[in-house]
Order: structure tokens, then C-alpha cells, then sequence
């Protein structure tokens, strides 16, 4: 993911001088922005599904590259939201942001739209 957040960024340069790493991420969760993450988006995914997170599984990385392996579906938007990222955290609630990434292209949700994902179409990728 092209934008790692603090909690990264200081995980990993711990991990470069030689203190441990993070965990392995048990279940990575995605949310919803309107904007960056790291550049005052607002998270916008309880708007859409008031549940919040949803749970992601990706795929075997490619040089680098990784993407969603696995349909991720919010089910029918409670209300309407602009989508223009997308962030992974390793928690339902709360947690640590881990990082964000734009998506291929926004998407305006109205209420009742499904909102969901298919295979393939959120993609990162470390760089």
C-alpha cells in the first residue's frame, strides 16, 4: 500500500534497527474513506454500514502487489457516501490503521446501493 500509516512507518524502523516486529495481522479489516487517510479523509464506512469494518483476505503477494482474494461486500449502504480509499486495519473497531490506498476509481453510494468489492479489485502494493 503505497501509503503506510505512523503505526507502520514506526513498526517497521523498529524492526530495521532490530527490535521486533509487529504481529501478523490474524484477520485484516477494511474501511471506507473520502478522501486520504493521511491527508484529511474522513472515514465514512459506519455511514454506509453502520456495523463498520468488514474482514479481507488477500492473496499471495507479486512482487510486491497483493489484492483481494475474496468478494468484500458492506451489504445494501444505510446512507449515502463519496468513496475515494479504502484502509486496512488490524481490528473490527478501534486498532491500528495499517494502511490506505486509493481506489481505482470513486464511487458515489447512495442509500440502499450494495456496496461491495469483487475479487481483484482492491489492490496495494508495497513500494
Amino acid at each position: 500500500m503505497a501509503n503506510f500509516s505512523t503505526y507502520t512507518r514506526q513498526a517497521i524502523a523498529n524492526w530495521l534497527r532490530g527490535n521486533a516486529a509487529m504481529p501478523a495481522q490474524a484477520q485484516p479489516y477494511i474501511s471506507l474513506w473520502d478522501g486520504a487517510p493521511t491527508d484529511g479523509g474522513s472515514d465514512v464506512t459506519v455511514t454506509i454500514r453502520p456495523a463498520g469494518r468488514v474482514a479481507v483476505s488477500f492473496g499471495n503477494p507479486a512482487d510486491g502487489a497483493m489484492a483481494n482474494d475474496a468478494a468484500v461486500d458492506f451489504g445494501e449502504a444505510d446512507a449515502g457516501a463519496s468513496v475515494t480509499h479504502f484502509a486496512l486495519h488490524d481490528a473490527d473497531a478501534a486498532g491500528n490503521m495499517l494502511a490506505s490506498a486509493a481506489l481505482d476509481a470513486p464511487k458515489t453510494v447512495n442509500a440502499g446501493d450494495p456496496v461491495s468489492f469483487p475479487v481483484g479489485d482492491l489492490t496495494a502494493d508495497v513500494d
